[in-house]
């Protein structure tokens, strides 16, 4: 029988303007005949986020999949089918993002 499954611990520590998270998931697939396919992956996620702007502007960077641990692997089985999908997907990456919210209402 295959089984895949996970578990994880996620953090967040606000101080001022300032804004740290953390994530780790560990990802687990067991019940192949391959090897290779019975895996345990631990992946990591992190962000740092500063408002500005009088809290209207957010700069944040955010790094995914800091170990290179993550696959896209995805299987579904049913009565009468088993479906298994491997998609290729950037590997772990670094954003920078400037978000800015616009109300357009005008101050009384």
């Amino acid at each position: 029988m295959k089984q895949t499954s996970s578990y994880g611990i996620s953090g967040e520590l606000r101080k001022g303007k300032f804004t740290v998270k953390t994530e780790l998931t560990e990802r687990m697939r067991r019940g192949y005949l391959t090897k290779s396919m019975n895996t345990d992956r631990l992946i990591w996620n992190a962000s740092a986020s500063w408002q500005c702007l009088k809290g209207k502007g957010k700069l944040k960077l955010e790094v995914n999949d800091i170990l290179n641990n993550a696959d896209n692997f995805f299987s579904n089985e049913t009565s009468n089918q088993q479906v298994s999908t491997w998609s290729d997907h950037m590997h772990h990456f670094a954003a920078f993002s400037f978000t800015y919210h616009h109300d357009p209402k005008q101050k009384k």
